[in-house]
């Protein structure tokens, strides 16, 4: 049970981290920069 619990929460991180390079979603960055700055940031981790 445990480990599905955080297997679930590593699922929604990367969803919510990666939202950006979604299309016409409520994540989206003005200007390339911010979306770069913010997707490599999570890679990084």
């Amino acid at each position: 049970m445990a480990f599905r619990v955080l297997v679930e929460r590593h699922n929604l991180n990367l969803r919510q981290h990666l939202a950006r390079l979604g299309r016409k979603s409520l994540s989206f960055s003005n200007r390339w920069s911010c979306m770069t700055k913010s997707v490599g940031h999570y890679l990084e981790q």
